[in-house]
């Protein structure tokens, strides 16, 4: 039943980058064909849609994952565990799916513009009650579940450059992407077989999944109010167009996020194993790397993207989009604390069992993301919602810090990453410097982004080689390595 944890890293490495290059192929020739009010429209009803599903799956993904690998090498206690979360998740997902049939019959009552895209979305709700990636990832499976999501996706891009080609193709847009997600769920229950047999359960074994699931949906629908609902919240009060500029550059902001985030899953297994043997030590001496480490990309990423955004926006979205730079030099700032409480959370309160801090830490920040919105939406729009999503990061990133600070020496991992700040503050100096002076165009974009890594590494460089820090220690002794060999 186990799988090469080499090759399941692999399947997932590969998987994440396709998530990175669709968004980056689509999004230019889609901000170009629908324009910024009616993509407003589909970030609104898919974020509606998208709680719907969120309910329907009620934490089953870390749950299920959990509950199958526990006992994947019992077959017959698989099959009986499977039995029990298959049919809580449908019970629950019919009654969701029920909830958003009501919801469509008030739109359609009110004539509402939202009515015919929010039917359109109800596969995609529906598809939240037979979703069973997280019975793959129980048993290791990972190829079926990546191949699968490889192939609808490249499909969903064909289709979309395919079929998307004015405006007036909103609700073809929004069926390929709702599509996608039932063919997704219907091909991985056709290799369930092979796996599993079905048993019907007694109905208080069914429930008796349930706490332990909804504790773990807690934080998932935390973290989603200051992903999600912040652009629910702004489309009600300034306006789709508002929306659709802010949710072109909340994706944009996903991808370095993903890349700087990706540490966390690679390492969170080996200080698992540590901590479990007790290792304390060593576990320190990894989070202090990975923190180095984290902060060197965060802040590359960070000031990189908040220097090249007035060209990058213009180039990228199209001059509708103009205005939108701003809004991305403010995002950026989140990165950098993304990156820290990133480290904190998958390399010590969840290896050592801490989830009452992350679930306190996130509860807060969807609060104060609440709050603000509430407060700068009406005033600012969409840079209101940037700023709410920016205190949100922070205070999660603080809590979290302010949590562990008498565990982990926590004063020595900052002193050892605000470095970064100094390059990176000098790259984006000289990036807009270049930016302003070539002026908007694709080849002043390159050049920007050229220089901008070669100053910032120089700045790096000139840090590691007068400094005594673990991470400047470690690269010392592979170059040497690599020029004894050379």
């Amino acid at each position: 039943m186990k799988s090469s944890i080499k090759k399941n890293y692999i399947y997932s490495v590969l998987y994440q980058i396709l998530i990175i290059i669709v968004p980056l192929i689509t999004a230019p020739y889609l901000t170009r064909v629908m324009g910024a009010k009616k993509l407003g429209i589909y970030s609104y009803t898919n974020s509606v849609a998208y709680y719907f599903y969120l309910f329907a799956m009620l934490g089953i993904s870390n749950y299920g994952n959990r509950s199958i690998a526990s006992v994947r090498d019992d077959k017959k206690k698989m099959n009986t565990v499977f039995s029990e979360l298959i049919v809580m998740q449908i019970s629950f997902g019919i009654i969701v799916a029920s909830i958003y049939i009501l919801y469509l019959i008030y739109l359609y009552t009110t004539t509402s513009i939202y009515f015919i895209p929010s039917v359109i979305w109800s596969p995609y709700v529906i598809s939240g009650l037979f979703d069973i990636n997280w019975f793959f990832w129980g048993i290791e499976k990972f190829s079926i579940t990546v191949f699968r999501n490889v192939v609808i996706k490249i499909l969903t891009t064909i289709g979309i450059f395919l079929f998307v080609r004015s405006q007036n193709d909103i609700n073809i847009y929004i069926a390929l992407i709702s599509g996608s997600f039932v063919l997704s769920a219907v091909v991985l229950w056709t290799k369930l077989h092979r796996y599993v047999s079905f048993k019907l359960p007694r109905i208080s074994l069914v429930y008796s999944h349930f706490k332990s699931n909804f504790i773990l949906f807690i934080p998932v629908i935390a973290v989603s109010i200051y992903t999600v609902m912040d652009k629910i919240m702004l489309g009600q009060m300034s306006g789709m167009q508002n929306l659709g500029f802010y949710d072109n550059v909340q994706k944009i902001m996903t991808i370095p996020t993903g890349l700087v985030t990706a540490l966390g899953i690679v390492m969170l297994p080996r200080i698992a194993n540590l901590v479990a043997n007790g290792k304390r030590d060593e576990v320190n001496t990894y989070i202090d790397m990975s923190m180095q480490f984290s902060s060197f990309f965060s802040v590359a990423i960070a000031f990189g993207l908040a220097a090249i955004a007035p060209t990058f926006t213009i180039i990228y979205f199209g001059g509708e989009f103009q205005g939108t730079s701003f809004m991305m030099e403010l995002f950026s700032i989140t990165i950098i604390f993304i990156a820290w409480a990133n480290v904190i959370r998958t390399q010590y309160l969840i290896p050592c069992g801490k989830d009452k801090i992350y679930i306190l830490s996130v509860c807060v920040g969807a609060i104060v993301n609440l709050i603000v919105n509430l407060i700068l939406i009406p005033r600012l729009k969409d840079i209101g919602a940037v700023v709410g999503t920016i205190f949100a990061e922070f205070v999660v990133a603080f809590i979290q810090t302010w949590a562990v600070r008498k565990e982990l020496p926590v004063y020595m991992f900052f002193k050892n990453s605000i470095i970064f700040i100094i390059p990176g503050f000098a790259m984006s100096i000289f990036t807009r410097g270049i930016g302003r002076y070539l002026g908007i165009t694709l080849t002043s974009l390159i050049v920007q982004v050229i220089f901008g890594i070669i100053v910032y590494c120089v700045g790096i460089g000139v840090y590691l080689f007068n400094s005594n820090s673990l991470l400047a220690n470690r690269v010392k002794i592979t170059l040497n390595k690599y020029l004894k060999r050379n």
